[in-house]
């Protein structure tokens, strides 16, 4: 059950900022139940995890010199604490067969992305609940054009 959310949570990345962070939750709350504390340490203390990590600690290190008042901060760091789901990600995947189905999940679910903005940008029609912005169906330019590079 926890790899199919994993893989469902990764395939949304494109598509939804809202369902991939229920979506998140979800897995979290189905996977971390059954994980023991060791392999928790295991993840968080091998090099795939040392960047996301890292991160997050100078991302912390940043805010405390900050003028800017307690929530500001939160706001702040919250887009650096989503790195540590890295660490469990890998910790999911290291020892499943899933990982090939969520990497190409994550690619399908892009290129079907890409045709989707294609298909707005040439009838911007189609896209009727953002008729505003053709040829970015979904989230903003820049996150969509990252996934497109991918």
């Amino acid at each position: 059950m926890a790899d199919h959310l994993a893989v469902a949570t990764i395939v949304s990345i494109p598509w939804s900022t809202s369902l991939t962070s229920i979506l998140i939750v979800v897995w979290l709350i189905t996977i971390l139940p059954g994980t023991s504390l060791a392999n928790i340490h295991r993840a968080l203390t091998s090099p795939p995890s040392a960047l996301p990590i890292l991160l997050v600690l100078l991302a912390v290190g940043g805010l405390i010199w900050t003028d800017a008042n307690p929530y500001e901060r939160f706001a702040g760091l919250r887009q650096f604490l989503k790195l540590l789901i890295i660490p469990i990600l890998l910790t999911e995947f290291r020892e499943s067969e899933n990982g090939k189905r969520a990497i190409v999940g994550f690619l399908i679910s892009c290129v079907a992305l890409l045709v989707l903005s294609i298909a707005s940008a040439i009838w911007p029609v189609i896209t009727w609940w953002r008729p505003g912005n053709p040829g970015v169906p979904f989230k903003d330019q820049t996150a969509q054009s990252a996934e497109f590079t991918i």
